[in-house]
């Protein structure tokens, strides 16, 4: 039986993997299915969901992200979270070239607090000790409308905003949907991308 060999583009395959039937084992012989199925930024949870959208090598971009972090601990995260707010960004269908766009733009934001409030909208994750301070470092989901939402922090009593450090364009998210869920899922990574080190060894899961 005679045989011959094609090109496929991703974006014929997805289509094909979506029909099913025979043409989605065509497609699933040319791609991984976690290439070929449509992504919402909600899956982009960690650095290698995030590659697989940008069509990012992993491996290349972990060496690249190593060498950052022997440098200075604060360039890795920052560009690890670019990383992962880019592919959110394009998953919604945004340019990260915000240069060409006049549309709003949203930052990540965390709350600090010397006590935990007993606040519905802020998840508590972490707590760390400046000068002999303890503080609580959580993130907020709450409407953007309210006051403390992404890119609209309304700072008040001892909260406080990264929205001023993180005042960078590859850390600007396209919706406000985008930046809480960057918030919740890389709270770790957003705390020392804004203050480094400052905290030393003393931060720790609440």
């Amino acid at each position: 039986m005679e045989s011959r060999s094609v090109k496929l583009t991703l974006e014929k395959a997805r289509e094909w993997y979506n029909k099913g039937g025979e043409l989605k084992e065509v497609a699933l012989q040319a791609f991984k299915e976690e290439e070929l199925k449509k992504l919402k930024f909600t899956d982009v949870t960690n650095l290698k969901v995030a590659c697989n959208v940008l069509g990012y090598d992993y491996n290349k971009i972990i060496a690249s992200l190593d060498k950052l972090s022997e440098i200075n601990p604060i360039y890795y995260c920052q560009e690890r979270l670019s990383i992962i707010i880019k592919a959110c960004n394009e998953l919604e269908g945004y340019d990260s070239d915000w240069s060409i766009n006049n549309q709003y733009i949203y930052y990540p934001v965390f709350v600090l607090s010397e006590e935990r409030k007993d606040l519905s909208c802020i998840e508590w994750k972490y707590k760390f000790t400046i000068n002999s301070k303890i503080f609580y470092c959580g993130a907020y989901s709450g409407d953007a409308n309210a006051g403390y939402g992404p890119g609209r922090f309304d700072a008040r009593d001892d909260l406080s905003s990264s929205d001023d450090y993180l005042n960078r364009l590859n850390l600007a998210c396209a919706t406000s949907e985008i930046a809480k869920f960057i918030t919740k899922t890389q709270l770790y990574y957003l705390v020392f991308a804004t203050f480094g080190d400052t905290f030393g060894n003393t931060i720790e899961d609440i």
